[in-house]
């Protein structure tokens, strides 16, 4: 397996030799290679995925063939990519790659190839200038900026049609099936009051009113969520500049009565969020009482850990074939609660779905998150800790007008433990 360490065969040969999971997060690392790109083994290995890494071109060709053709055959052989350096040079490689014998890692080689990409080069120079001459006429920029800002306004109309035709189905099947049983038993237990009247014993008539009072609670407890749920997308979000710092402090302070008697060690990076202070605040309520709800009584402490980091990603989820980097912000919200099975990775998203039935709650706070962050057209998922505990992994995207620089905070690490009185303090 490729290493970092200095002293190894790898690190003396003049070929670039790295691995990645599949999620793309690099995993090891020659020195060759972290010398020519200008990042240490502390920068990349296990925190940059390899697009990160790659030009916009290559980018592409990351995502449309790449992982294709490594699923197709476990392997491809002499594939053309140019790497993006730390001072924003490039280098171009031809790259091999196969998959491990235990199909966990993808182990790379690439050897550099400059000659080829100063031909290339020269090339794509001349075809761009001849785009640029015809792309000079003013009125044809204006027309190709227009298309650009139409194409990006039906990519969000897409986004919205989807999610709400997906609430819309959630709806009409909890209207046609969930809701219906509370009804049911409503309706048996009171007919069986009213046939059976005064030759019941006491007991028995005030278990079938307790059964009719829990059916209407719990009713009305669904009715109450739905009404939750929807009024969530009533307004417009009130979009602004936060700090994740600031809105898990927030979060933390709503939710201090779910933590009673819990110990609590919280761990969290800062990083910028651009969206809805309230609803965003909503969100990580919702996920940090669900990792009260579901924390493993046989941990002394909840460990929660937020970490944060400013990404790039393609905007396009709906139209396909269409690619426009941005950047998002990051987010992996994980825990050492119980977890729950890969299987309802997905369906925990959905309203009243539950991965735990024994679960008291409405089964609707993730429901919310995921609307939540459809409505700052980003996007939530969930996974299984490795060993225990669950991650959600949110994107949220960062306004394009502002820069970076200028909405990057301090690297600041919030590291604290919560105890039972420091939560009522």
């Amino acid at each position: 397996m490729p290493s970092h360490e200095p002293g190894q065969i790898t690190d003396r040969l003049p070929v670039f030799i790295f691995s990645i999971a599949h999620s793309g997060v690099i995993v090891a690392m020659n020195t060759p290679m972290l010398r020519s790109i200008g990042y240490t083994a502390e920068e990349i290995i296990g925190k940059k995925r390899l697009p990160e890494i790659l030009t916009p071109g290559a980018r592409i060709f990351y995502d449309t063939h790449f992982f294709p053709l490594i699923r197709m055959h476990g392997e491809f052989h002499e594939i053309f990519l140019s790497l993006r350096t730390r001072d924003g040079s490039d280098i171009p490689v031809l790259l091999n790659a196969a998959t491990d014998s235990k199909g966990e890692r993808i182990e790379c080689v690439a050897m550099r190839v400059d000659q080829r990409s100063r031909f290339e080069r020269e090339l794509l120079e001349a075809r761009r200038a001849a785009e640029d001459a015809l792309l000079s006429n003013r009125h044809l920029k204006q027309l190709k900026l227009e298309l650009e800002q139409q194409q990006e306004f039906l990519e969000r109309r897409l986004q919205n049609l989807s999610q709400q035709n997906s609430e819309l189905r959630q709806i009409n099947s909890i209207l046609s099936h969930d809701l219906q049983e509370p009804l049911r038993k409503i309706a048996l237990f009171s007919r069986i009051l009213t046939e059976e009247g005064m030759g019941l014993l006491r007991e028995r008539w005030s278990s079938h009113l307790n059964k009719i009072s829990n059916s209407a609670d719990s009713m009305r407890g669904m009715m109450v969520s739905i009404r939750q749920f929807l009024e969530i997308g009533d307004r417009e979000p009130k979009m602004s500049v936060n700090l994740l710092r600031n809105i898990i402090a927030d979060a933390r302070t709503r939710t201090s009565p779910v933590f009673e008697g819990i110990n609590v060690v919280l761990e969290c990076d800062d990083a910028p969020l651009f969206g809805d202070c309230d609803l965003l605040t909503r969100l990580f309520c919702e996920l940090l009482d669900n990792s009260a709800r579901f924390r493993d009584p046989g941990n002394a402490d909840l460990r929660i850990m937020i970490r944060a980091q400013v990404v790039q990603e393609n905007f396009y989820r709906e139209i396909d074939e269409r690619y426009h980097y941005r950047e998002y912000t990051r987010i992996d919200y994980s825990d050492n609660g119980i977890g729950f099975p890969v299987k309802f990775s997905e369906e925990i998203f959905i309203l009243f779905r539950k991965a735990h039935l024994y679960n008291e709650g409405q089964g609707v706070g993730l429901a919310i998150c995921k609307k939540i962050a459809a409505l700052h057209h980003g996007t939530i998922h969930a996974a299984p800790g490795e060993v225990m505990g669950s991650t959600f992994t949110l994107l949220l995207p960062l306004p394009g007008e502002i820069t970076t620089a200028e909405l990057r905070p301090s690297n600041e690490v919030i590291s604290e433990t919560i105890s039972t009185p420091e939560l009522h303090g």
